[in-house]
């Protein structure tokens, strides 16, 4: 992503998991995202590459991962007349 706005960013952890990215890194990283021209690209490369870490077009993977494999079913809401 030559065009990312994240390269004029080296001060913040990019690269790392959100486990280890502090709350307010994490928001700063998503502003930069979000007027990203390569947002969409971004993404897309992200999920066809299968990142599992760092922060990608808005996301951190590691978190992505963890709510894609719990789903609805984690919440306790299976459906029906329960």
């Amino acid at each position: 992503m030559r065009h990312g706005a994240c390269l004029a960013r080296t001060d913040l952890p990019w690269t790392a998991d959100a486990h280890q990215t502090s709350s307010p890194k994490r928001r700063a990283m998503a502003a930069v995202c979000a007027d990203c021209p390569v947002l969409t690209r971004c993404a897309e490369f992200a999920s066809r590459a299968r990142m599992t870490g760092g922060f990608w077009a808005g996301t951190a993977r590691d978190e992505l991962l963890v709510a894609r494999v719990q789903g609805p079913l984690a919440s306790g809401d299976v459906g029906g007349a329960a």
